[in-house]
Parts: structure tokens; C-alpha cells; sequence
């Protein structure tokens, strides 16, 4: 069992510094950039884009 890791994961999304907290300025962009990624008739081109956005985003907090 390994609740550590579920613990920490928790504990790192509802950092306000974490791009997956409510509180974080880009919280919204992820989230659409989420929905664009599970929608299947967003374009390869468009997936690639917000695939790199989305990292940008995790890198630069």
C-alpha cells in the first residue's frame, strides 16, 4: 500500500503554487486545456500546442 504517495500528490495539488490548486492563477487554463485533450476531435496540430503550454506551465510557477 502506498498512501505516502497519494498523501504528497494531495498535498502538492492543493498547494497554492500548484498549477492543479484552485487558488493558482492558470488553474482555469488547465482545466481547458484538459478538456481540449480529452475531446477527441481536437486536432494533432492543436494537442501538440497545448501539450507544451501545459508544460510551461508546470515549469514556470
Amino acid at each position: 500500500m502506498h498512501l505516502g504517495c497519494s498523501a504528497a500528490s494531495k498535498a502538492y495539488a492543493s498547494h497554492p503554487n500548484s498549477i492543479y490548486c484552485t487558488e493558482n492563477k492558470n488553474f482555469n487554463r488547465i482545466i481547458e486545456i484538459m478538456v481540449s485533450l480529452n475531446n477527441p476531435n481536437t486536432p494533432q496540430v492543436k494537442r501538440k500546442e497545448l501539450d507544451f503550454e501545459w508544460a510551461m506551465m508546470s515549469f514556470t510557477m
